[in-house]
């Protein structure tokens, strides 16, 4: 069982993170793809590495060196052999090949093995990674228990601008916190009474629209599939590499979609998330909540990405078409070993080709027309038996 996870594991790693350096390859050579589709490939990505850990089909890619086949000489002796010698020299054959009275002591298995400690380690940083998302949802709901409801008709309107048909509730928070969305089942709409105040309106309706699309897409839930890949992988890099990437994606996403919903400029939705994040929130934001500050880190970035540029096609398709290739669960394997003249494919095909002599023949001085059977002694050093399984040049 434990091997088997680090099995799943391991090729988890491998392959999450090939989708990573993939898809980063791909968004350099084509900076002009839109955040929508970065946020699905971003999306697809974790969601391999997921289902990495779980048994699934896969293809199988043949790619690994050819084990090499077994030849005849390398056959051991078939164990009517074992037992002919045991009756002939009066003794006992031993299961484990030890001489006649010589104990063997049973194997002790070990207490704690590698395996065992590596998938320790392995629960432990699961553990820590659930329990910073427990701690930092806790300190939220303190946040919100505090926080008072407020009827607004610009909510209304966001919630009308961005398709939803029903409009969540708006909560002012008496601590500072970043405009954020909160709430899987029931999503409700946080901000803080500071940023409230310093908003005129037109921002304030800029803000609720984006909390309010971020709702219509569904990114609460969505989200769940990236952070519980970092969960699993907490211990591979590239995932944190894939955690921002998707995070940025996704606000670039409704960043777009907000412009678009409301015709603003560009010019003006970028000092607007300067404004923002000029006063970060302290209070960290979990894995169930959509933040609308992008912190100085990513500011660059998003700000960049919020012109709407047309976007061929093309583009769209071959990229498309990587992504596809890197998803697919392939599963490297190594090429079959070619069956070459003289090998002996099977040896219970060698055990029923010698109880042939007796069953059908009745003799066991009558050979097998096409095939000879047998065991010979070997001339080297040491003594040892092996079978060999030959056809015969002519048929009797």
């Amino acid at each position: 069982m434990g091997s088997d996870l680090l099995s799943r594991l391991g090729a988890g790693c491998v392959g999450g993170t090939v989708a990573v350096l993939g898809a980063f390859l791909l968004f350099r050579l084509l900076p002009g793809l839109p955040g929508t589709v970065r946020y699905w490939v971003w999306w697809l990505v974790c969601l391999k590495m997921v289902f990495g850990v779980f048994v699934l089909p896969s293809l199988p890619l043949t790619v690994l060196p050819t084990t090499p086949a077994t030849t005849l000489e390398t056959v051991p002796p078939p164990a009517y052999a074992e037992a002919t010698d045991a009756a002939v020299s009066g003794t006992t054959p031993s299961p484990s090949g030890a001489t006649a009275g010589t104990e063997v002591s049973p194997a002790v298995a070990p207490e704690f093995s590698v395996t065992q400690l590596l998938i320790g380690l392995w629960l432990v940083g699961v553990g820590i990674g659930i329990g910073i998302q427990a701690m930092a949802l806790a300190q939220l709901h303190r946040i919100t228990a505090g926080a008072a409801r407020e009827d607004s008709g610009l909510l209304t309107e966001a919630a009308e601008r961005a398709g939803l048909r029903r409009v969540p509730e708006l909560w002012i928070a008496r601590s500072p916190v970043e405009p954020l969305t909160v709430g899987l089942l029931r999503p409700r709409i946080l901000i803080g009474s500071d940023d409230k105040a310093r908003l005129s309106p037109a921002e304030l309706l800029t803000i609720l629209t984006h909390e309010c699309t971020h709702i219509k897409r569904n990114d609460l839930s969505l989200s769940l599939v990236p952070w519980l890949a970092q969960t699993l992988f907490w211990f591979l890099p590239p995932i944190y590499l894939a955690l921002r990437e998707f995070e940025l994606a996704r606000e670039a996403a409704c960043d777009r979609q907000t412009i678009a919903a409301l015709s603003l400029e560009p010019r003006a939705y970028g000092e607007l998330l300067v404004k923002l994040s000029s006063s970060p929130s302290p209070v960290p934001v979990p894995s169930s909540a959509m933040a609308l500050s992008a912190g100085f880190i990513n500011l660059k970035r998003r700000i960049e990405m919020l012109p709407i540029r047309p976007c061929r096609r093309r583009l769209i398709v071959l990229a498309s078409l990587l992504v596809a290739g890197l998803l697919v669960p392939w599963r490297l394997t190594s090429a079959a070993p070619a069956i070459q003249r003289g090998t002996l494919p099977n040896l219970d095909f060698a055990q029923g080709l010698t109880g042939w002599y007796k069953t059908a023949m009745g003799s066991d001085s009558i050979a097998h027309p096409y095939y000879e059977v047998g065991v010979e002694q070997s001339t080297a050093g040491g003594g040892e038996r092996s079978g060999f399984v030959k056809a015969r040049a002519s048929a009797d």
